[in-house]
């Protein structure tokens, strides 16, 4: 829920969701090495699935 709810605010205010999360995870009790450890894979696989999405809808089409 924490994740869902996370990454529709940072969507709506163009705030990455590790923002909202590390904050959550951390008053949630999850240990802040932990938490903030957690967050540069989940801005990794967002961009990976943005290039994605963009490759998909034709974006990047000048670059092959």
């Amino acid at each position: 829920m924490l994740g869902f709810a996370g990454g529709f605010v940072g969507g709506l205010l163009g705030l990455g969701g590790a923002i909202i999360l590390v904050p959550g995870w951390l008053s949630m009790g999850i240990d802040h090495k932990v938490a903030v450890s957690t967050s540069p894979p989940l801005i990794f696989c967002s961009a990976i699935i943005s290039i994605i999405v963009a490759l998909l809808c034709g974006l990047y089409h000048s670059l092959f």
